[in-house]
């Protein structure tokens, strides 16, 4: 069961208990009596599942019919579960940690600038995605002294360093990665020239 899906139960679960603590307030000043009560315990019991099913049917549907992201949508996305972020966790270990060390600061601040702090965490998890493509090329991921850019010219060396962004994109719309994420990952070198080449 991921996060969101805990979440969703607990909205449940918590609709339930509120639904039950009203009858019972009621019950107890004699606004109706045990028959009554029985009767409306079912119905509020009912009331509750009906939610649920709403918020699971009808939420993901809302989110990609309106394009917009919610924050329970982000805790999916946050999941270490979901494939892409294995993927990064198991090819590109020294990436991964890098993005978790982005996604620390990256709440951090947005907690500072009253910014949608989730929002920023999520995306420092997916902003190096790309890095997936050629895993060696990147300093964090080299494990030896051998580094494969040394019999490179530096052009070349620039061109895949650079195009990590655009294959960080095109990887998040193969696994259906939600479009203010794929903002982040197309954003977060800004768009100055890269001048160590």
């Amino acid at each position: 069961m991921t996060n969101a899906q805990n979440i969703r139960g607990r909205a449940d679960f918590k609709t339930a208990v509120a639904s039950i603590a009203m009858m019972a307030i009621f019950y107890f000043f004699n606004k109706y009596d045990i028959s009554q009560f029985k009767y409306n315990f079912f119905y509020a019991t009912l009331n509750s599942v009906f939610v649920t099913i709403l918020l699971l049917v009808f939420v993901p549907l809302f989110e990609k019919l309106f394009s917009r992201t919610t924050n329970i949508k982000l805790i999916e996305l946050s999941d270490f579960n979901n494939s892409l972020l294995k993927r990064l966790m198991l090819e590109a270990p020294g990436t991964y940690h890098h993005s978790i060390i982005t996604a620390d600061i990256a709440e951090q601040i947005a907690s500072v600038i009253n910014a949608n702090s989730l929002l920023a965490r999520v995306g420092a998890y997916y902003h190096d995605i790309g890095k997936l493509k050629n895993p060696q090329y990147f300093i964090e991921n080299q494990i030896s002294n051998y580094n494969p850019h040394d019999k490179l010219s530096p052009p070349m060396s620039s061109l895949i360093l650079i195009s990590h962004v655009k294959d960080g994109i095109t990887l998040s719309r193969e696994y259906n990665i939600d479009n203010e994420i794929v903002n982040i990952i197309e954003q977060h070198h800004g768009t100055t020239s890269i001048h160590a080449f």
